[in-house]
């Protein structure tokens, strides 16, 4: 058994033992070909369906109003057209915020006071909403999906199609040496620092075409089913995640990025960290995992500036 903590292009995060590695390794290959040909196989026969949304998110939310005009605003310009939103006991200003998406029918809200509520908000998603999008991510409010050279993400959704789940990786941010968060200026603008490689967890995206095969539906990777046989997902540079493997294409190239911005300034993960994980009910990402993080953002990553200045520019029009 082998456990890989780190390679040249990842840090894993889910460190499991391997068995057999050096067996599965040198069939890796063959069994990464025998997905492609199934999953194009199995898209000539899907039949289909007419959609009100191209791609949907998903989101579970508790005291966010500070942060949910720029998480919105920024996904709608990069091409994501509605949004289910998952009200967990919020007291903030939530609701007037949200009013004007609402008014132009952009967000479905539902009140969810379960806690911890995230999987079973994803599993009333799939049981009344599924059919209404081709696409669906369940993203939290401190991830941002950044492409890292097309100008939108339906465009890059495009060309995955016949894939049943996209696994874009995180790129996990630290506070940068920020104390308090700056609430006059845009996250994605005030935290770059961050750790150098991709981390092997991230966020999906689902295409509804396919039946889910696990009874949970994961925003990290679930596996689809197609008859008797179960699909892994793919990740962003088109391989299929088997056996713990994560690999790369020739080119290195990702081309999508999950922004995490986990903690944002000192102030904001003492915040999340008295609030805890609707995930998992339990405040688990204490001081210890916060200085690990801290201690592994070595790097710097701009990619997402890109964007800055047409974000800005949208925001202000609606101000006016």
């Amino acid at each position: 058994m082998k456990v890989i903590k780190e390679d040249r292009h990842f840090q894993y995060g889910y460190q499991k033992p391997i068995r057999c590695y050096y067996v599965k390794k040198a069939l890796y290959p063959v069994a990464n070909m025998f997905y492609h040909l199934l999953v194009k196989a199995v898209h000539k026969s899907c039949s289909s369906r007419e959609y009100k949304h191209y791609l949907s998110a998903v989101l579970i939310f508790k005291d966010e109003a500070p942060f949910l005009r720029e998480w919105l605003e920024y996904h709608l310009m990069l091409g994501v057209e509605h949004f289910y939103l998952y009200q967990n006991n919020s007291t903030d200003s939530y609701a007037e915020v949200l009013a004007p998406y609402q008014e132009k029918t952009l967000v479905t809200v539902i009140d969810w006071p379960e806690y911890p509520g995230q999987y079973s908000a994803y599993k009333d998603w799939y049981d009344k909403y599924r059919h209404e999008s081709f696409w669906v991510t369940f993203i939290d409010i401190d991830e941002f999906i950044c492409p890292v050279r097309e100008k939108s993400v339906t465009s890059l959704l495009n060309k995955y199609e016949k894939y049943p789940v996209v696994l874009a990786y995180w790129k996990l941010f630290g506070t940068g040496g920020q104390m308090h968060h700056d609430y006059t200026r845009l996250v994605i603008e005030q935290y770059t620092s961050c750790r150098p490689k991709l981390y092997t967890e991230g966020k999906i995206f689902y295409n509804t075409r396919f039946d889910v095969a696990d009874k949970l539906i994961s925003m990290h990777g679930m596996n689809t089913k197609w008859k008797n046989i179960n699909i892994p997902p793919v990740n962003t540079f088109g391989k299929f995640l088997i056996w713990g493997f994560h690999r790369v294409n020739g080119n290195n190239d990702a081309k999508m990025q999950i922004n995490h911005y986990w903690s944002k300034a000192f102030d904001q993960w003492e915040k999340k960290y008295e609030k805890g994980s609707i995930e998992k009910g339990t405040k688990w990402k204490d001081y210890t995992f916060f200085e690990r993080l801290e201690m592994e953002c070595t790097s710097q990553d701009h990619t997402i500036f890109r964007f800055l200045t047409k974000l800005y520019l949208r925001l202000l029009i609606k101000e006016r």
